[in-house]
C-alpha cells in the first residue's frame, strides 16, 4: 500500500495485502510472540500520539485540494436524469 511504510514506520508488520500466506504469517508472528506483540503495541501508542485530529483534517483537505485540479480536467458533469432514474436505468 502506497505510503504505508512512511505512515507506520516500524510500528507494524507490513505485508503484501494480496498474499494470504504473508498475512497469515504476520498474524501468527504477533499471536505466538508476546514480546513482538507488546513491542508493536507500545510503538503504536507512541506513533499514534504523534498525530492529532487537526493533523488528520489538514491531511484530508490537502488531498482534496490536490485532487480538485484533476477532477476539473475530467470534463464530465454528473447530473441526475429523472426520466432514467424513475425507469430504473
Amino acid at each position: 500500500m502506497a505510503g504505508a511504510e512512511e505512515q507506520f514506520k516500524d510500528v507494524a508488520i507490513l505485508v503484501e495485502g494480496t498474499m494470504p500466506s504473508e498475512i497469515a504469517g504476520a498474524i501468527n508472528s504477533i499471536y505466538t510472540n508476546p514480546h513482538l506483540r507488546e513491542e508493536l503495541i507500545t510503538k503504536g501508542h507512541i506513533r499514534a500520539a504523534e498525530f492529532s485530529g487537526t493533523d488528520y483534517v489538514r491531511g484530508v483537505f490537502s488531498a482534496l485540494n490536490r485532487f480538485e485540479s484533476v477532477r476539473k480536467n475530467w470534463g464530465v458533469k454528473f447530473t441526475e436524469n429523472k426520466d432514467n432514474a424513475s425507469e430504473g436505468k
